[in-house]
Order: C-alpha cells, then structure tokens, then sequence
C-alpha cells in the first residue's frame, strides 16, 4: 500500500502503533507515544535513517528498540522521559 512512500510526518497525533515499508524518514514528534513497536521483519523499518522522536513520553525501555534500527544517521529525543543513553 505505502511501497514508493520514503518519508512520513506524522507530528502531534495520537498514534499508537505505526509500520510503513522502505521509509528512509520517520517524524513522530509530539505523538504521546509512551514506547515503540519491536522491528517486524515484514515491514523492514531498519532501513531508516531519519527517526524524530521528540516531545513523547518514551522511556528508557525504548533504547532495545531503537538498537535495531542500524541505519539509522539522525536521532532527536529531545522532551521525552528518558533517563539515561547507553550504547549496547
């Protein structure tokens, strides 16, 4: 359905769970997201590069998931409940 789709701005919705294929720039600003979805192999989000993740509610649990996403360049985190970075 979204195959051709290669960035998405998605900022200061509800969302509760998201998935598009071949994505290279995911914006999920001010979403209230409180953690993210385990990658799904069917729906190959490793191959953003471009995560925006400012202004939710994300914990440090989120760091597992986002520690699958090996393309990715750019990371903003900024305004959300994090407490600690760690490098796995």
């Amino acid at each position: 359905m979204f195959a051709t789709v290669f960035y998405v701005f998605h900022n200061a919705n509800l969302l509760r769970c998201v998935g598009f294929d071949r994505l290279r720039t995911l914006n999920l600003t001010k979403n209230h997201l409180t953690s993210l979805p385990p990658l799904n192999t069917n729906l190959d989000l490793n191959k953003v590069q471009e995560l925006y993740l400012s202004g939710n509610a994300l914990t440090n649990s989120v760091m597992k998931v986002l520690s699958g996403y090996s393309r990715l360049k750019v990371l903003h985190l900024a305004k959300n409940e994090l407490t600690e970075i760690y490098d796995e």
